[in-house]
Order: structure tokens, then sequence, then C-alpha cells
């Protein structure tokens, strides 16, 4: 299970690169079945995250875990029951989604 795990975290890490470029910031781990995603400044993650539910894509804020304001937003973006093409679309989707609330073009 760890190799398709790894397998599909490069699927997301290469889809988040070439879809959303700088727009979302991954930090990846060698371990784990999630990574997060920080936002550009300014954008509201708890707005993103909502939309990108209205799609029927589930990335949580990152700031709905902490209990103090976080100076950048971000997504926590699971992968691990998801095929290839899941991941592919739902990136896409999130792109969509972020643009929307960002003033930064994909």
């Amino acid at each position: 299970m760890r190799q398709l795990y790894a397998e599909r975290q490069q699927i997301l890490i290469k889809a988040v690169q070439r879809i959303l470029g700088s727009n979302l910031k991954l930090d990846t781990a060698e371990a784990g079945l999630h990574v997060t995603g920080l936002l550009p400044a300014r954008v509201d993650d708890r707005a993103v995250s909502a939309a990108a539910l209205r799609l029927g894509i589930e990335a949580p804020a990152l700031s709905s875990y902490s209990l103090s304001p976080l100076s950048q937003g971000g997504l926590v973006l699971g992968y691990a029951g998801l095929s290839s093409d899941q991941i592919r679309v739902g990136v896409e989707g999130l792109g969509k989604v972020i643009l929307k609330h960002s003033d930064k073009p994909i």
C-alpha cells in the first residue's frame, strides 16, 4: 500500500504543479495520506474550501484546524482513497475555485 500511496501523492504533486503552479504551494512528506497546500496571501481558505465542496471536492481549510488566526490560509488535500483520474479532476476543479478567489491568474 505504501507504494500505491506514494504514486498517488506524486500524481497529486504533478497535477498541482501543472494546473495551479504557484497558486498552491504544497508541503509534502515521505509518509502520510494527506498533504497541505498554502494559498496565495489574502485568499480565504475557508471560502475556497466551501466553494470546492460545492463542486464535490473535499479540501478542508487549514485554518479550521487552528485555534488562532494563521498568517496564510491553506488546504488539506487527501489522495489515498482516490484514483489517478479523480485526483486530476479534483485539482482542475480546485484550480477554478482558487482562480475565482484570487487576484493572481492561474
